[in-house]
């Protein structure tokens, strides 16, 4: 990626683009707004992309976060970019309020510290005049000293609006020591928490769970409205007027928004400017830089794209085209987040240079929805214009929740196409072609709830499907721990042939249908197996607590004959013992007569 877009940055050199001057070119195809983008700011400098509307916004934007994605981030001219957003503002939109001042004041502070720069705003954000004097942000860092009550009031003065608890952008809840607050442009709302006059902590949290993500050290907190010392209207000042100098803005499809032209290219600018599209404004001189779409699905139109047998023909031209580019030395930047390839031809004694999306291989296999039953109506995909009644809210995968406000013909490169049109909030339209009728399906929604239809700018529509995508993976936790929790439950079966069933079936006023007998007799058909289960593990336990009886009695008997072995050998013992102490006895008693008879023999001896 580094390499082509070095490449594309070395082919666009037109003579005499200083401050001041101007230069057109024609419309350039796919990606190719970012890649110029990108190519002019590398000096570094700030561009300002200006396109005509909120989807063309979008597009670059996302095109612009892809490349920058795939750049190093520690070494090049690019390794330090950044990508601003400019939006348009709203009656109420106080994030697009703030995101306004955020980026006027980095186009402030650009010149303390230089980097490449890319703003990118549509014409009526540009059109749309800055505040004079706008609050300063309100900056926190934790373990700082700071008021409670204080806090409190500048969040108010800054136009954010109490609530109960934080959903969105710009509001801010109180309730015991903690405050927590949504600045606008931030991923997550902030949770700082206080003791007295010190500020303990500041934390991260969802919005969707309010529950603690991550701790942070400081954080800003921007402005959401004018008011606290802001003065009225500056109504000379735009955004270009803020540009630093030496700065370059690019009008895209210049000729969408004449009327703004002369606040961008005035006598007195001290900015180049760049126009892309056909014709070139008058007096400005022209360079040939062209670039061409790759072959393949963008020599389909809206109603070729309808006959599958065209696509892998498509996507084999694409394929041969590529292999020959890449033997003859082309330059081949793949990345499948870009909204749509181009080609830059070789230059004499150069490289030409490819950018490939996703989209330019893989187009048709999404244009072919699955078929889906006749019954699934709700929020199913959308194949023609008949599924559609005028007024009927419908959700686009890119842009969100819209209402359906009709079918037209338009015009695309000599092409007559079929769309539908999608109105959304503040006034924005959608032109759908037919053969992208599968990135839309129908609103499926809560009874009697407001829909909100979702700005062009997809902000709330991506932070939508974030929040739900969050709620499905909480939701499938929850289903997963209660059954294991039922798993390791024992559960009771009920007996379906007790007395009285009969009776109570028979007492129901109403006839069944096919469904619910059918139902009822799986039902009773699964409660006996389990109630046969329940009694067959009773059968089990009964007769394992017989075996256990029988072994103790076992057991007890093996004691008592072991006891009785016992006694005998002791008796015999004894009865051994006893005779023996007899015949000691006897034999003592024996020899003492003996003895005693010696005795009385050697007395008569003696006295005869």
């Amino acid at each position: 990626m580094e390499k082509a877009l070095e490449t594309f940055r070395k082919r666009f050199a037109p003579p005499g683009l200083e401050p001041g001057g101007s230069v057109a070119i024609p419309s350039l195809t796919g990606s190719a707004d970012a890649f110029l983008s990108l190519a002019l700011a590398a000096e570094p400098r700030v561009v300002l992309a200006v396109v005509p509307g909120l989807p063309d916004a979008d597009r670059l934007l996302a095109d612009l976060g892809v490349i920058c994605n795939s750049l190093p981030a520690s070494r090049g001219k690019w390794r330090k970019a950044r990508v601003l957003e400019f939006p348009v503002p709203g009656a109420d939109d106080r994030a697009a309020f703030a995101l306004r001042l955020k980026t006027a004041a980095a186009l402030g502070a650009w010149a303390t510290m230089p980097y490449p720069c890319v703003v990118v705003a549509p014409a009526a954000a540009v059109a749309a005049p800055l505040p004079a004097l706008a609050p300063e942000p309100l900056r926190l860092a934790a373990g700082a000293a700071a008021s409670f009550g204080d806090f409190a009031a500048r969040l108010a003065a800054l136009g954010y609006s109490r609530v109960p608890q934080v959903a969105q952008e710009g509001d801010y809840s109180v309730r015991g020591g903690i405050i927590d607050a949504w600045s606008p442009g931030e991923e997550l709302p902030v949770r700082a928490e206080f003791f007295g006059d010190e500020l303990e902590g500041l934390r991260a949290f969802s919005p969707a769970t309010q529950v603690s993500v991550e701790a942070v050290a400081e954080a800003e907190f921007m402005p959401v409205a004018e008011g606290g010392g802001a003065q009225a209207e500056d109504r000379g000042s735009l955004v270009a007027d803020r540009l630093p100098d030496g700065a370059a803005v690019i009008a895209f499809e210049h000729n969408e928004y004449p009327a703004l032209l002369p606040r961008l290219a005035g006598k007195d600018s001290h900015h180049a400017i760049v126009f892309t599209g056909d014709p070139a404004p008058r007096g400005t001189p022209t360079f040939p830089f062209q670039t061409v779409p790759l072959p393949g699905f963008a020599e389909l139109g809206a109603d070729a794209a309808r006959h599958p047998e065209l696509f892998e023909q498509s996507r084999a031209r694409l394929e041969r085209h590529l292999a020959a580019a890449e033997e003859r030395g082309a330059l081949v930047a793949r990345a499948d987040g870009l909204s749509g390839g181009f080609e830059l031809p070789a230059a004499e004694g150069g490289k030409a240079v490819l950018a490939v999306s996703k989209a330019d291989r893989v187009f048709a296999r999404r244009s072919a929805p699955p078929p889906r039953r006749a019954a699934g109506n709700a929020g199913a995909r959308l194949t023609d214009f008949e599924d559609l009644e005028l007024g009927e809210y419908v959700v686009h995968v890119d842009y969100g929740v819209g209402r359906f406000v009709g079918s037209s013909e338009i015009t695309v490169n000599g092409r007559r196409s079929e769309v539908f049109t999608i109105e959304y909030a503040d006034g924005g339209k959608l032109h759908v072609p037919a053969a992208h009728a599968h990135l839309l399906s129908r609103y499926v929604g809560v009874r009697g709830e407001e829909v909100r239809l979702h700005r062009l700018d997809g902000r709330r529509w991506e932070k939508d499907k974030r929040e739900a995508q969050r709620a499905v993976t909480d939701l499938a936790a929850a289903l997963l721990e209660t059954q294991a929790k039922r798993d390791l439950t024992p559960g009771f079966a009920y007996d379906v042939e007790c007395d009285g069933l009969d009776a109570f079936e028979a007492a129901f006023p109403y006839e069944e249908t096919p469904v619910v007998l059918s139902n009822l007799t799986g039902t009773k058909d699964g409660a006996s197996w389990e109630a046969s289960e329940v009694d067959h593990a009773s059968q089990l336990r009964r007769e394992t607590g017989k075996h256990e009886e029988n072994a103790e009695l076992f057991e007890n008997q093996k004691g008592k004959r072991e006891r009785d072995a016992i006694g005998k050998k002791h008796e015999i013992l004894k009865d051994i013992t006893r005779t023996n102490r007899n015949e000691l006895r006897r034999r003592q008693s024996r020899d003492g007569l003996e003895a005693a008879r010696s005795i009385m023999h050697d007395k008569r001896r003696g006295s005869g």
